[in-house]
C-alpha cells in the first residue's frame, strides 16, 4: 500500500512539474498572424459628426449608423493591417465616407491582436439636395484597431481644426463574408 501511495505521489509531482513548465513559457502569443486576419467582414459602422457645422454639409454634431457596411481587411505585412471601406450617397441629402487607414501591430490581448496608427485620416462625403458634393476630411486623427481571424474592430478618433472631434467605430460581426 505505501509503495502506491508512493508512486502517486511521485505522478502528481511529476504532472505538477510538467504543468508548471507548460504554464509558464514565454509563448503567450496567438497562434494566427496578420494574414489570417485578412478578408471582407460586415458589420456596424458609426460615424460622430465633430459638431462645429464646418461647411454646412451634415447634421452638426449628429452620427451616422450603417448596419451592414462592408470593410476590407489587408495584411501589409506580417506586422501591418490596412483597413478600408467606403459607401457613395446616391440620394440628396444622404452620406457616404471613405476610410483606408493602415495600422501596426502593438500586442497581443486575450484572445485579438492590437494595432494603432497615428495621422489618419478619412472622409464624409455629403450630396446635397442640388446634387452637389461636399467632402469633409479629418486629418491627423489616431486609430485603435483588434483584428482576429472571426472579427475586427476600428476606432478612429480625432481630427484637427474645425473638424476636432470626429470619431468613427466599426465593430464586424463574427465571421467573413464567403469563409
Amino acid at each position: 500500500m505505501k509503495t502506491k501511495l508512493t508512486l502517486l505521489k511521485n505522478a502528481l509531482l511529476v504532472g505538477c512539474a510538467v504543468f508548471a513548465l507548460t504554464s509558464c513559457s514565454d509563448d503567450d502569443s496567438l497562434d494566427y498572424t496578420t494574414y489570417d486576419c485578412a478578408g471582407l467582414y460586415e458589420g456596424s459602422l458609426t460615424i460622430r459628426e465633430h459638431g462645429t457645422g464646418a461647411n454646412n454639409n451634415w447634421l452638426n454634431g449628429s452620427t451616422l449608423s450603417y448596419s451592414a457596411a462592408p470593410l476590407e481587411v489587408t495584411a501589409v505585412s506580417a506586422t501591418q493591417l490596412k483597413y478600408e471601406a467606403d459607401s457613395i450617397p446616391e440620394v440628396t441629402s444622404t452620406w457616404g465616407y471613405q476610410i483606408a487607414v493602415t495600422v501596426d501591430y502593438v500586442s497581443d490581448g486575450v484572445d485579438m491582436k492590437y494595432f494603432t496608427a497615428s495621422g489618419a485620416e478619412y472622409t464624409v462625403d455629403s450630396l446635397k439636395a442640388d446634387g452637389s458634393h461636399t467632402y469633409t476630411k479629418y486629418t491627423n486623427c489616431d486609430v485603435l484597431a483588434h483584428a482576429k481571424p472571426l472579427g475586427v474592430r476600428l476606432e478612429i478618433r480625432g481630427g484637427e481644426g474645425n473638424y476636432q472631434g470626429g470619431l468613427v467605430t466599426y465593430r464586424s460581426n463574427d465571421k467573413q463574408l464567403g469563409e
